[in-house]
Parts: C-alpha cells; structure tokens; sequence
C-alpha cells in the first residue's frame, strides 16, 4: 500500500506502532465478541462467571485505547507526510523555470496538491479501520478454527478460490480508473479553456458547438470507462458476499451428514460466518479506495519527479540557497547575440527570437513597439532573465551573467507584465511600506477606490485599467533600477495615460530608474530617449529620440 510507504518516507511517526495498535485494537474487540458469546452460553446454563467480564473489561479499555491511539497517530502521520511533500513540491516551483510552467500548462499541471492530498487525508482513517478489522478477524477465525475445525477450513479453502479472484478483478478496475482519470483531466482541461476564453465562445457559436461537442465526447469516454470500472467492483461485492452464501448451505446442510460430529454447535458456526461476511466485504468495498489512494501517492511523487527532473536540468537553484544579495546598480546592460527558440514536444523548432544585439544604459528611458506576435513579449522574457537563451550572452556592466548569477540579475527589474497577477498581499515589501503605497495609491487617482492595510489593498474589485495601476504600485514600491511596463497604459483613461507618461514615468527616470515600455501610444513616442521596433522576432529598427545626458 502506498500510503503506508508515504508515512515511512515522509513522517517520523512510526507506522509500525500504527499498525501493531490498530491490529491490537482488532483482537481486543475480537476477544470481547468472543466473551459475549461465551457469557451468552452461560446465561443459557444459568451460570455467571465474574473471569468473563473481566477478560470483556480489560479488552474493551485496550480496544478504546488502541484504536484512539492508532487513529489519533494515522491522522497526524499522514497530514505531516502531506505537509512535507506539499512545501517540497511549493519550493521545487520556486525553483522550476518560467517555460516548464507554460509548458507544464500552469496550474491544472498542479492539481495533484489539491485533489489527490485532499483525496489521502481522507481515506487514512478508512483504511486504518481496515487495519483494524484484520485483528479482530484473527481472533475470530482463531476461535471458529478451534470450535469448528471443518467448516474452518471449508471456509479457507473457499476464500482460497475468492481472493485470486477479487484481487484480478481489483487490477482490471484499477486500470479502468486510471483511464477514467485521465478521461476526466482531460474533460476539465477543456472547461478550463471554456473559461478562460469564455469572451469568444460566447461571440462564435460554431466554436461554442464544437467545444461543447468535444466535452460531450470527453463525458461519455469517461462514463463508459467508470461504468466498467463501477461493474468491476460491483463483481468483487458480489463474489465476496456470494462466497459465504454459497458456503453456508454447505455447512448447514452437507457437512452435518458427512461429519455427524460437526453438527454440534451448528448455530456458533453459522453465526461465526455471517459475522466473517461483514469484514471479507469490507475489504472488497475497500479495494477501489486503496487503489485511488495508491493512485494519488504515485501522482504526488510524479509531480515531484517532474519538478525535480526540470530543475536538474535548467534551473539556476533554490533562491533560499542562493545569495540574496541584488544587483543595484548598473551603467550598462548588453545582449550579445541572445536568442531564443520555442519547440514542440518533439523538440522542432516552431518559432526564433532574436539575435538580439542590444544596450541599454542607465536612466533611460526605452520604448519598445511592434505588431501582435514580434516577438516583444520574448524579448522581455530573456531581457529580465525569465528565459534562458538557447545561445548568446548577457552581461551587465560586461559581468557576463549565467548560472546562479541570473538570481541576483533578475533582482534588477520590476516588471507588470500585460497578463500580470495582482496578488492578494503586497509581498517582499518592508512593513513600513504603508505610507509611500498610500501616496503611490492617490498618485495613481485610485484614493476613491481603494486604500492599504494589513499589507493588502482594501478593494482590488476594479476595472483592468485600475487593477493595472494597483500591479504599477506594487510593483514600484519595491525599488528596482529597471522598471519593465508591458501596455500598462493600454487601459487607461486618456486623460491619466497623458499624466503617465508626461509626469509619471519621468517622475521614476529622474529618481535614477531604467524604463522599459512596451506600447503602441506612438504620439507619446516623444517622451522616449529610444525607440525599439520588432517584428518576426527581430529587432529591426533602434531610434534615439534625444540624445542621453552624460
């Protein structure tokens, strides 16, 4: 089972003690059927033995202690292996590169952390019972082997036949389970594109139609496949249940006539196997749990794997490992023939940015313009050191920068990108902070919409152009000595796209910062010291404007 070696590997709650207290918590409860039973048959010879509530005492304090043991121990074990997986999987993202997330397919690719954790949690404490029924189970097979040694074995040699059965039906229906999972990813991929693109399913309905029609499809695979998945575990109940209803007519009937002896007590042997049924369909009823369980382990280090195996290959390390120490400042930053190359999963080359040769000094101020698909986005990608080139250089102040090196190069810029994320706190910013935000707040015209407190803005339910303005702030109050702005004016009002770019913008320049913008505003194309023109993935014109002040 693979949630027991999840424990072992991730928890230093010993699994041992677990499952020896939820086995004694089984023969505990065991031996108190047992003194019941035996109490039983004394009441009915007018006889009470005070050794018999005794021994029924001490068990059912060992069964209350044992199982409050074992189940207290399972919960706490397998919340702290999940609460270490999960923070080793949050710091392997840390340390993932920006492609392998927009490969990997952004957060659907993590959902192992939600579903298939919530998933464990829950069955632990289902599968320690399991554990538990076991113990009761040797007892009271114990006793009916003793009491009835041929229907006992009639019983093993039934069980025998039943369990190469149940456990060939319990892999067809883990594999049908499996296929019915990757069935439903693939169905909830497709709702998620529905909603991220919900503006241009709503305005074509062919694509609507056709959409809805490959969800359709994505449906029924998946309920055919969990029919046949259902119908093999319904198989398995019913071959557990039958086991005992074929069995029985044969003890209550057949044996008594070919071993007259056994016929005594013929009612503790009938009622000794009904009372096995509960427990032999428990575990058939638990086979479909343990194999989404194990499932969900296998999922969970999967992921890991993945992260793992992405990080060996390209990641510059940890950031908690690395030297946190920033590049503050700069005179001049150069590519030197930087390109980039994006591939399919077979590895073909699908598009090329650059080469990019290209200086930047400080305190300038640069715009960067171009058509949908230039390749502008790119070029800020490998400029703040998102991606790596796949040949070329940077190097700042004629510092190459590689390795490790991009940690601290990165620490340059503040960037809002146009499909920024505008966080629910305002993170890595000293405490003290909340005064320059307020004034950054009423200098962006947002002081009527929103304000600052315990490090979170009051409202950020805004328009996009507000909530861009919000990602500015945040972004600026972290001082970086090169701000990037990808169309952040794109939705502003024209009345405060003017002010940003005739008194914002140069309000950031003359308190030393580098700034990069992306925009299309070309009649403000006079408040550039450069212009920057790309198309194909190339730059294909560089302009100065005005020439820079020594």
């Amino acid at each position: 089972m693979k949630m027991l070696e999840l424990v072992r590997r991730e928890s230093d709650i010993s699994t041992r003690r677990i499952l020896v207290a939820a086995t004694l918590a089984g023969i505990a409860l065991g031996t108190e059927m047992l003194m019941l039973n035996r109490a039983g048959q004394r009441i009915d010879d007018k006889q009470f033995e005070t050794q018999l509530l005794v021994v029924y005492t001490i068990a059912l304090i060992v069964y209350f202690m044992c199982q409050r043991y074992a189940l207290a121990e399972t919960a706490r074990a397998i919340e702290a292996a999940l609460q270490r997986v999960k923070m080793r999987i949050a710091r392997q993202v840390r340390c993932v590169e920006l492609r392998f997330v927009e490969v990997a397919g952004g957060y659907s690719a993590f959902s192992a952390l939600t579903q298939d954790t919530s998933l464990i949690a829950q069955s632990a404490i289902t599968l320690t019972y399991v554990v538990l029924t076991t113990g009761m189970l040797l007892v009271c097979g114990l006793s009916f082997a003793l009491a009835a040694p041929a229907a006992s074995g009639l019983t093993l040699l039934c069980l025998g036949v039943a369990i190469p059965l149940l456990m060939t039906g319990y892999r067809r229906a883990v594999d049908e389970q499996k296929l019915a999972a990757n069935k439903d990813a693939a169905f909830f991929d497709c709702f998620d594109q529905m909603l991220r693109g919900f503006k241009e399913v709503k305005l074509d309905p062919r694509r609507s139609d056709a959409l809805f029609e490959n969800m359709k499809d994505l449906t029924r695979a998946s309920f055919y496949t969990k029919n046949q998945a259902n119908q093999l575990t319904t198989d398995n109940l019913l071959l557990a249940n039958s086991i005992f209803l074929v069995l029985l007519p044969v003890v209550v009937f057949i044996l008594p006539e070919l071993l007259p002896a056994g016929a005594q007590g013929l009612h503790k042997t009938v009622s000794t196997i009904l009372f096995i049924m509960g427990p032999v369909t428990m575990y058939a009823t638990a086979i479909p749990l343990v194999a989404r369980t194990d499932a969900a382990v296998a999922n969970l280090y999967a992921l890991e794997n993945k992260l793992g195996a992405s990080i060996a290959q390209e990641s510059v390390g940890d950031p908690a490992d690395l030297v946190k120490e920033p590049i503050e400042q700069f005179s001049r930053l150069s590519l030197k023939d930087l390109c980039f190359s994006y591939r399919d999963r077979e590895g073909k080359e699908l598009f090329v940015s650059g080469p990019h040769n290209l200086e930047l000094l400080r305190g300038e101020t640069v715009f960067i313009v171009g058509g949908n698909g230039s390749g502008k986005s790119t070029l800020l990608k490998l400029l703040c050191g998102l991606y790596f080139p796949t040949r070329g250089m940077i190097s700042v102040d004629d510092m190459p920068i590689a390795g490790s090196g991009y940690h601290a190069y990165r620490q340059l810029f503040g960037v809002v990108f146009a499909d920024f994320h505008l966080f629910d706190q305002v993170y890595g910013v000293p405490a003290n902070a909340g005064g320059e935000v307020a004034r950054w707040i009423k200098t962006m015209e947002l002081e009527n919409k929103t304000g600052f407190q315990d490090r979170r803005f009051t409202d950020t339910d805004l328009s996009t152009g507000q909530r861009k303005r919000l990602a500015f702030i945040t972004t600026v109050v972290a001082k970086r000595p090169i701000y990037i702005f990808d169309e952040l004016a794109a939705d502003q009002d024209p009345q405060f796209r003017d002010r940003f770019y005739r008194e914002i913008l140069p309000g950031l320049k003359r308190g030393g910062s580098t700034l990069i913008i992306v925009t299309h505003d070309d009649q403000y194309f006079g408040c550039a010291d450069r212009v920057i023109t790309m198309d194909a993935g190339h730059i294909v014109s560089d302009t100065r404007i005005r020439p820079m002040a020594h």
